[in-house]
């Protein structure tokens, strides 16, 4: 029986840490080990006296600890452990550094004083590992997405550019229109494919900055004097999908199209107000 079994045995917790399933370390005020569980001599190589000091203070929170020892906080850090300081039956079953979700916590007596530090040591590592390749499929995800939508809108300013190429040969001023008002609504589309792809969020679109610009590109597209037909945009901070981003363009590009072609002819001056609630 080795000594760090014996000081196990003459603990009178003993039998209540040793059934955890994870390693358990406990320690004096001081921060010298007297106490741990049969998980955490399958896990560590042994002895195991500084060993939760050592790792703190190689993380720069060492005063911290200082402060547990104190009673006056209890504090979860996440500790990489080295091959060389585990079990070698435990790094049979790991390959490369375990990587522990370390909860550091006092225990008061009635009267607040500290009458030892419990350490609880949790493998993470798979989990940690998993994550990252659950954050790193998601990012590469985001990429393809942002390129899809990329694309899109490429393809959309090309039949644009294609209808106002064609539109501009057209001697006659309806013909000629009725391309340049195809030409709007395509662009009305690439606009929303453009704001989704430059965008932190890919699923929503800002509606308040989408109308604004789509509006602005209206007035341009009909050679509108901003100074004899006024824009105002009052609408409030919404967020929508492509499913109703598409739509709600096209039919704010209809609305504002017909607002510019007849409700000003002539010198008329006025104001255009685009509302959303």
């Amino acid at each position: 029986m080795s000594m760090n079994e014996n000081v196990i045995l003459q603990q009178p917790a003993f039998q209540i840490i040793n059934q955890m399933p994870y390693p358990v370390e406990v320690c004096d005020a001081g921060g010298n080990t007297t106490m741990v569980n049969a998980a955490f001599l399958d896990t560590f190589e042994v002895p195991p006296a500084g060993r939760i000091i050592a790792q703190l203070e190689r993380l720069g929170l060492a005063a911290a600890f200082t402060e547990v020892c104190a009673g006056k906080k209890s504090m979860v850090v996440d500790l990489t452990i080295d091959p060389g300081d585990l079990a070698r039956s435990y790094t049979a079953r790991k390959a490369g550094p375990a990587l522990f979700e370390t909860a550091i916590f006092p225990v008061l007596s009635p009267h607040g004083e500290v009458l030892q530090i419990v350490t609880m040591w949790r493998d993470v590592t798979e989990r940690k590992r998993a994550d990252a390749r659950i954050k790193s499929s998601l990012q590469e995800k985001e990429l393809l997405l942002k390129e899809v939508h990329h694309r899109v809108k490429n393809n959309l300013q090309v039949v644009c550019s294609l209808l106002s190429l064609q539109g501009s040969s057209i001697k006659e001023p309806g013909p000629r229109r009725l391309f340049e008002e195809t030409r709007d609504r395509v662009r009305s589309m690439a606009s929303v494919h453009e704001m989704l792809y430059r965008s932190t969020d890919l699923a929503r679109i800002d509606f308040s900055g989408y109308i604004s610009n789509l509006a602005s590109q209206l007035f341009a597209s009909h050679n509108i004097n901003p100074e004899r037909v006024k824009l105002q945009v009052e609408v409030e901070p919404v967020s929508l999908g492509i499913n109703l981003g598409v739509p709600c363009g096209l039919l704010i590009n209809e609305l504002v199209t017909n607002a510019l072609k007849h409700a000003f002819p002539g010198d008329r001056a006025g104001t255009i107000t685009v509302s959303m609630r």
